[in-house]
């Protein structure tokens, strides 16, 4: 005997309400085994939609466990121990779901528990098959994935995986030591500067292309009228239209791809967001001017680094005010993570904001 999964024409209607980005369902399912630990695990539900996927499993300790995943949120998980409830062949469970949190709530005959989700240690995707995949588990941590088949990329971290990827790795840094002191301090200050750069490009550029796959449709048009030269527009836009086909992507992908936006320039990654998902950095994101202006400082500064010396000294771009050269140091570099990182999530909050037009 195994545990069966949910009948399919309850799946047929859970996946027709997962469409929405929140929401709540509820169904009965009936196993004569359900609370039999000898019977071990069972996958009840599992429903991968675009890059999202909704999973529901028994394992052989009794606990129930709802898993979303998805690229903006990464993987929750929302568990009940069957244990706490009254034996019985029929269970009412109700899954909520947004992008702030999810839920689980089960009940048996005249008992009902609810459990509230949590980031999940094992993280479940969606490869470039459609397959999915399980990444990571309880006391094994995975940075820094890529799947590849075939020279072609099936897997990679996310956009808010790759940052905070950007953060440990700059963390890492900073616990070298040397004997040359203070030269040795300054360099890795600059270097980590250029990790931040790298770091907040990549971010904007894989999440600007992240939220297609979760719903969200991006207005093509007025990117390409921003980043495409008017005199070209037209034959330019058909061009791209017909390589997204040939290529078996949207128009928007082909557009990143030939690489039409730099996401390492901040007004170029400040149009693009606002003309495809409507998000304003001004407005949107709680950040104030001077940090902005910092952060704006922080990639003209990554550009001395990269491509004059990376024993480059800051300067101060506010002569008037006679302040002297900006030394690199630690205290330096991580008052720009902070920075950097307070706006990489205020973007991405902003971005879990966003709803599918109906």
């Amino acid at each position: 005997m195994h545990i069966p999964k949910v009948p399919k024409e309850i799946q047929d209607q859970i996946r027709e309400a997962l469409k929405r980005p929140e929401g709540t369902f509820m169904f009965n399912y009936t196993f004569d085994g359900l609370f039999d630990p000898s019977l071990g695990s069972g996958i009840l539900l599992e429903i991968p939609t675009g890059q999202i996927l909704f999973r529901l499993e028994r394992d052989s300790e009794l606990t129930l466990n709802y898993y979303h995943s998805s690229p903006g949120t990464n993987t929750r998980v929302s568990t009940i121990d069957l244990k706490k409830l009254p034996k019985s062949n029929t269970i009412k469970i109700f899954l909520t779901w947004s992008p702030e949190k999810i839920g689980l709530s089960v009940g048996s005959k005249d008992k009902l528990l609810h459990s509230t989700g949590v980031a999940s240690k094992k993280q479940f995707r969606i490869d470039g098959l459609g397959d999915v995949v399980q990444v990571g588990d309880k006391g094994i941590e995975v940075m820094g994935i890529t799947v590849m088949q075939g020279g072609e990329k099936m897997l990679d971290s996310t956009a808010i995986q790759t940052w905070d990827e950007t953060i440990k790795s700059i963390e890492f840094l900073f616990k070298g030591t040397s004997p040359d002191g203070y030269i040795f301090e300054f360099i890795c200050a600059n270097l980590a500067i250029a990790i931040l750069v790298t770091g907040f490009e990549s971010y904007c550029k894989r999440r600007f292309q992240e939220l297609e796959d979760e719903g969200i449709i991006p207005n093509f048009d007025e990117v390409a009228k921003k980043f495409i030269p008017k005199i070209e527009y037209d034959v330019l836009t058909k061009i791209i239209i017909e390589r997204a086909k040939e290529n078996n992507i949207s128009p928007i992908k082909q557009l990143v791809n030939e690489n039409r936006i730099n996401f390492q320039n901040y007004d170029n990654c400040k149009s693009a967001f606002k003309k495809a998902y409507g998000i304003k950095f001004g407005e949107d994101l709680k950040m104030t001017s001077m940090q902005i202006e910092e952060l704006k400082n922080l990639i003209k500064y990554r550009h001395q680094i990269v491509h004059i010396s990376p024993l480059k000294a800051m300067p101060n771009l506010d002569t008037s005010k006679g302040k002297e050269i900006v030394h690199p140091s630690k205290k330096f570099a991580n008052n720009a993570m902070d920075t950097m990182n307070q706006f990489i999530h205020e973007l991405h909050n902003a971005s879990l904001q966003l709803r599918p037009k109906n």
